[in-house]
């Protein structure tokens, strides 16, 4: 409805996430979980590119301990199913899934 609002809306989005990522406190585990699920919920409803999630798994898979490993289960539950369906997506998320169960067992 609103297209003008969505590309800003994302640039801040992803920088929220990307910036809370710095910080290693857990207060704000609740506020990193809501901003994963909402740039979640943008990518299955094709509001942000898949690009946007990928990034932001990336991130939480290269320090992938303590509340990251939460973070990445919430961003896998709000848009992993869809884009593992994707023919575009798939092997990129195939491969993000295989990293995560190598690092799991590690």
């Amino acid at each position: 409805v609103w297209s003008d609002i969505a590309a800003p809306l994302l640039v801040d989005l992803e920088q929220q996430f990307h910036g809370q990522a710095k910080f290693k406190k857990n207060q704000n585990v609740e506020s990193r979980m809501r901003t994963a699920r909402y740039i979640g919920e943008l990518t299955k409803f094709r509001v942000a590119p898949p690009i946007i999630f990928l990034r932001c798994m990336r991130r939480c898979l290269d320090d992938f301990t303590g509340n990251n490993v939460d973070i990445a289960c919430s961003l896998l539950e709000s848009c992993g199913r869809f884009l593992f369906k994707l023919k575009h997506t798939n092997s990129k998320v195939n491969g993000l899934m295989e990293t995560m169960g190598r690092l799991g067992k590690a």
